[in-house]
C-alpha cells in the first residue's frame, strides 16, 4: 500500500512538499525527512506543526525539540484535506486511497 506524506502550510494550504511512500516502511522517517527537507527548500520557519497522527507526533518530538519546534496532533488538517480533494479530482481517483 502507498501512502502520500504532504507538507502544507496552515493559513494558506500551499503545499511544500508532496511524495509517495510504501506503507510501513520508515513512515516516520520520511515524514521527519520531509519536514526537513520542505523548511530548507522553502527557507521555513514555525514553531508549530500540526500532525494528523498523535503517534507520528510523539516520534517526531525529539526532531522538533532539536528544531525548535512542537509537533501537535490536530484530527482535521484542512489544507491537506482540500489538496487531496483537488489530487483525487486531477487524477480522477486512480491510484491514490482517501
Amino acid at each position: 500500500i502507498q501512502k502520500m506524506i504532504m507538507v502544507a502550510h496552515h493559513a494558506s494550504g500551499f503545499i511544500f512538499h508532496a511524495s509517495v511512500i510504501v506503507s510501513g516502511q520508515g513512515e516516520i522517517q520520511e515524514l521527519g525527512n520531509a519536514i526537513v527537507d520542505a523548511m530548507l527548500e522553502n527557507t521555513v520557519t514555525t514553531t508549530k506543526i500540526f500532525l494528523k497522527d498523535k503517534k507520528a507526533a510523539a516520534a517526531l518530538a525529539p526532531l522538533g525539540k532539536a528544531l525548535g519546534i512542537v509537533f501537535e496532533h490536530k484530527k482535521r488538517l484542512q489544507s491537506i484535506i482540500n489538496a487531496r480533494r483537488c489530487l483525487d479530482a486531477a487524477t480522477r481517483g486512480r491510484g491514490f486511497m482517501p
